[in-house]
């Protein structure tokens, strides 16, 4: 990598950068256009405005950068939204990142090699992993949820469409049964989809974690219900904003609408008596993709493997996992369209929605 120090500040240029940089710096420092590489332009390097693709990312370089501890202070997006802050040691893999002391601003443009493939997730910035591993018994389906029809298209289908969609996820890893794997990837295929796809476990906390362990070193990761086909393009984007805005924990999720009672053990003659009546005011239904940065997820995921062993003791959701760290978890509002399709009656429900054109595609921009 080439560092080039520029008075006080520090210019970085990636491998395939610098010819694109090099050839039309003294332009940029006169507040010219600047062209880089990959179609990218640069309003001059005082400004740094830049349009990128939104498949840039961020890794960790195995090199410190030199200068101060505060090299960059965020990174300028296509759409105008900043990243988190960069710490010393965080670049572009590939890519031009320079700084101005003038706009404390940070650029960074894609190289000429473009978007990377979902096959390699170590370069992903946001990935989601959707959990597709579940039997399916309350559904009443001979084999996987997943793959029980809706509109003619399995779950899965619907799920990993609108993650596609939504514009803001860069890969899918999918979990699935450890016998129907190759099924699964073959129902991708078909739909025209790209999805890693990998066996999943004893329990929904356990198929997650095998989906993270899939996942590479990617920033972020929304993790999904394929049960929740339906989801609004809308409430993902929701989820990733908020990621970006700092959050350590994000989860969309609806205000709960019926009374509920908090009940004791079952009686002899099958009742159960009431303890007390909650206040539904302060209480809300959790829905997906719940949203973290990738280190935090992994983490509470270690922390708590021992849960994983069976369905019975796992965590009901992994905002659970974050929660029991001790970090926060805030909420983003939610769909009634992200309805979880688990019984018979849901799946009605999906199909009428569907027919109607409700759908998560057509919330699609």
């Amino acid at each position: 990598m080439v560092v080039m120090p520029l008075g006080a500040d520090f210019l970085f240029v990636g491998e395939g950068g610098v010819r694109g940089l090099l050839g039309s710096w003294a332009r940029g420092l006169v507040g010219s256009w600047v062209r880089g590489f990959a179609g990218s332009w640069v309003r001059g390097l005082l400004g740094l405005r830049a349009r990128i693709s939104r498949h840039t990312s961020l890794i960790t370089a195995s090199a410190w950068l030199v200068g101060s501890p505060q090299i960059c202070r965020s990174v300028i997006l296509e759409n105008g939204r900043s990243c988190r802050e960069l710490s010393p040691g965080t670049v572009a893999q590939g890519s031009i990142l320079a700084k101005s002391v003038h706009s404390r601003r940070c650029l960074v443009v894609t190289n000429r090699h473009g978007a990377r493939s979902s096959h390699s997730l170590n370069a992903m910035s946001v990935v989601a992993v959707i959990a597709g591993a579940g039997s399916g018994t309350r559904l009443g389906s001979q084999g996987p949820k997943a793959l029980v029809l809706l509109g003619g298209e399995p779950l899965l289908v619907h799920a990993v469409r609108s993650m596609a969609q939504s514009g803001v996820i860069d890969a899918c890893v999918v979990t699935a049964p450890a016998d129907d794997v190759v099924t699964f990837r073959e129902v991708l295929k078909r739909a025209g989809l790209d999805a890693h796809v990998v066996a999943g476990g004893v329990s929904r906390q356990a198929s997650v974690a095998a989906g993270l362990d899939a996942a590479g070193d990617a920033e972020f990761v929304l993790i999904h219900d394929a049960a929740r086909a339906l989801t609004p393009v809308e409430q993902i984007r929701g989820v990733v904003a908020a990621l970006r805005a700092g959050h350590p924990a994000v989860v969309p999720a609806l205000p709960v609408v019926d009374t509920i009672k908090r009940v004791g053990p079952v009686a002899a003659d099958g009742t159960e008596p009431v303890l007390e009546t909650l206040d539904r005011g302060a209480l809300r239904g959790m829905q997906t993709p719940q949203g973290f940065p990738m280190a935090v997820i992994r983490e509470a995921h270690r922390r708590f493997a021992a849960s994983a062993a069976n369905e019975a003791n796992s965590a009901p959701d992994d905002a659970f996992l974050v929660e029991a760290a001790g970090l926060p978890v805030v909420l983003v509002p939610g769909s009634e369209l992200a309805m979880k399709v688990t019984r018979p009656l849901d799946l009605r429900i999906a199909e009428l929605l569907l027919e109607e054109g409700l759908g998560a595609e057509d919330c699609a921009d």
